[in-house]
């Protein structure tokens, strides 16, 4: 019975071990990569302005950033395997636990209007690297030129070759 009772014993703590063993292996809580996605529209050619000596900011009159909701691959540097897919918040926020090594964030292209067919080029693959009981911060931001597409309200915007002039139909009927 003794040793009935070892052997029942022996096998709980052998499957307790093999079953904890494999979460031990996870990424450590503490530890991955966080950030937030933008879209940054140019309305013109940027000029510099020094923030503090050394550092620059290239700016331009009537830029805007916001926060934009996508999604990316993360891929290993190493091997070059696709290692999880991030989805942000409406916010553009995204948080991921990842054990420490050498990672690639590889954005999507950036839906902004699927209604007009109006996308923005992801940027080129980011290298982080994420160190043990640490959040890598890596910030990612789509980049585009002049005014964005039509969004919001049901607007829709009407071809200047069809009116003589740019306008907006605002759903009611109503032009501006």
């Amino acid at each position: 019975m003794k040793r009935s009772l070892r052997k029942l014993a022996l096998a709980v703590v052998t499957l307790l071990f093999v079953t904890h063993s494999h979460t031990a292996f996870a990424a450590p809580p503490h530890t991955g990569v966080v950030g937030r996605t933008y879209h940054y529209v140019s309305y013109g050619p940027p000029m510099g302005v020094e923030i503090e000596p050394g550092v620059w900011v290239w700016i331009g009159p009537g830029d805007v950033q916001m926060p934009v909701a996508t999604s990316m691959d993360v891929m290993s540097a190493h091997n070059g395997r696709k290692v999880a897919r991030i989805s942000t918040d409406s916010e553009g926020n995204y948080s991921m636990s990842l054990p420490p090594g050498r990672y690639l964030l590889v954005p999507d292209v950036l839906i902004v209007n699927a209604s007009f067919d109006c996308t923005v080029q992801p940027p080129a693959p980011i290298e982080v690297e994420v160190k043990a009981m640490q959040f890598t911060l890596a910030n990612v931001f789509y980049f585009s030129e002049g005014p964005p597409c039509v969004t919001g309200g049901g607007s829709k915007l009407i071809p200047p070759a069809a009116t003589g002039k740019d306008e907006v139909e605002n759903g009611r009927g109503m032009r501006y």
